[in-house]
């Protein structure tokens, strides 16, 4: 039972990160580098007192080094780029699709087999991405940013341009007032205020 009470405490962070993943989108992705390595050494600090200690031989701590650069930190760097810069529909439906995925890899290295159960997972996931809208896609192709659903990231609303005047507010030039007057003598381009 702890097993799973650790998967959706895992699940419910995941998903809690990525959605603070766009609110943040000002927060460069660069500092997905610093998380890991803070993560890495709470984990190794954990492992010192909480297991018996593990001797390492060098072409392990290559493994290590190597996957933590390759698989888990490319794979970090990138969902957080994803999340900041693509559309989160899809990237939460191709993430579905990672099990599958490496399970083809194990399949195609020798490792695994192709069973029918794994063709089922394959179908059941492009399934769901049918099911879930092939819109999301569509507003990446255009080259925007979430244009399919409509929404836009709080960072980028800030950046937007303010609206445009409206003709019957006064312009700068109209508000100037006359010398020695106090504001009544305000000059109006409207033709009802005139």
């Amino acid at each position: 039972m702890a097993g799973f009470a650790c998967a959706l405490g895992a699940a419910l962070t995941w998903a809690l990160y990525s959605v603070l993943a766009v609110r943040f989108a000002g927060v460069p992705s660069e500092a997905v580098a610093g998380f890991c390595l803070a993560s890495a050494l709470l984990a190794g600090l954990a492992h010192l007192a909480l297991e018996p200690a593990a001797a390492l031989a060098p072409r392990h701590w290559a493994a290590v080094l190597l996957l933590g650069l390759g698989p888990m930190g490319a794979a970090f760097f990138l969902w957080d780029r994803g999340m900041k810069r693509g559309d989160p529909r899809l990237l939460g439906t191709l993430g579905y699709a990672t099990p599958v995925a490496s399970t083809l890899l194990l399949a195609a290295m020798g490792e695994g087999s192709l069973t029918w159960q794994v063709l089922a997972a394959v179908a059941l996931v492009a399934g769901g991405r049918v099911a879930g809208g092939a819109g999301g896609a569509e507003g990446v192709r255009r080259g925007g940013r979430f244009r399919a659903s409509g929404v836009t990231p709080r960072a980028s609303r800030s950046r937007a341009a303010p609206p445009p005047p409206s003709p019957m507010s006064p312009s700068k030039a109209d508000t100037r007032t006359a010398p020695g007057t106090s504001g009544a003598g305000r000059r109006s381009s409207c033709p009802d205020e005139a």
